[in-house]
């Protein structure tokens, strides 16, 4: 499991368990981009191993993602990655 948030940055990895049923839990997430709000107060799981994400150019897509990999901190909130 991965761990991001601006308040306590902790990583911690373990396998991906097959039987899991969250992928990925985004709870509360904030994300502020050159002064703009991307994402404002997200929440979500994501239960399937893949999924697509449409939108329109500069809606944060590409934001929401890199919050995935762990690349962009969020400025509130927690992101969990299990796998």
């Amino acid at each position: 499991m991965a761990f991001w948030s601006r308040n306590a940055h902790v990583e911690t990895t373990a396998a991906c368990d097959p039987r899991r049923a969250d992928y990925a839990v985004l709870a509360n997430v904030t994300l502020l981009r050159s002064g703009k709000t991307v994402l404002s107060d997200l929440s979500l799981t994501l239960s399937e191993r893949r999924v697509a994400v449409i939108g329109l150019n500069g809606s944060g897509k590409s934001s929401f993602v890199r919050l995935l990999n762990g690349l962009l901190l969020p400025d509130s909130g927690e992101v969990q990655v299990y796998g």
